[in-house]
């Protein structure tokens, strides 16, 4: 546990929490003398510095009345967040980071921000971006049809084709009476063969006309 003021907590917006145990502790008051006091309720927060930098893991803070500081850390607090303390070079660092949360580096100033443009505008910006891609299409298009213009003029012979003859409507009609009547003669001479063989090629009857005590029959 650390402590925290129990004056900050509210401001801060912290939910306090009911501990599942009363935790009773003696408190050195600002008048020196030592007064017994029973937390009885804490809440979780983690800190950060004031450029954002660093910040530490949760931990859960007893919440007491009239501390000395809004938050009193412990040797707790520093074993969980690998807080290494040099008293030579008064800092305190991280153990996995290369920052002093005693001497932070200044805090540059922010950037500022690009004002927002309005729909209408962005939108006449991409309209405007349109038109000239478009433009630009179109222009590359006539390039081209000029350049293969000039290329066929150089090269006529590469684009000449054999004439073809026009299109015989009579033979074609011509053509497709014999298939139809090669057909016709097909398709007669089909039916006579049915006709001819019919204990053979009779109709199959339905599956309801079958007879069903004949097991196997060899004519």
């Amino acid at each position: 546990f650390v402590l925290i003021d129990s004056d900050i907590v509210s401001p801060l917006g912290l939910k306090r929490r009911t501990l599942p145990t009363p935790h009773r502790m003696s408190l050195a008051m600002s008048d020196g003398k030592p007064s017994v006091y029973t937390a009885t309720e804490y809440c979780k927060v983690s800190l950060r510095d004031p450029s954002g930098y660093w910040k530490s893991k949760q931990v859960r803070a007893l919440i007491l009345p009239s501390l000395c500081y809004p938050m009193i850390l412990g040797l707790p607090f520093l074993s969980h967040n690998s807080l290494v303390i040099d008293y030579a070079t008064r800092s305190v660092k991280p153990r996995d980071v290369e920052f002093d949360l005693l001497n932070p580096c200044p805090v540059e100033a922010a950037t500022p921000s690009v004002p927002l443009e309005s729909p209408k505008i962005r939108r006449d910006k991409a309209n405007r971006k349109l038109q000239q891609e478009l433009s630009s299409v179109l222009d590359n298009m006539k390039s081209l049809r000029h350049e293969f213009k000039e290329f066929v003029d150089r090269n006529p012979h590469r684009f000449t084709s054999e004439p073809v003859s026009p299109f015989n409507v009579v033979a074609a009609v011509k053509a497709r009476l014999e298939q139809l009547e090669e057909l016709a003669k097909y398709e007669q001479f089909s039916d006579d063969i049915k006709a001819e063989y019919s204990d053979v090629f009779g109709d199959i009857p339905h599956l309801d006309e079958l007879p069903t005590d004949v097991t196997c029959r060899i004519d």
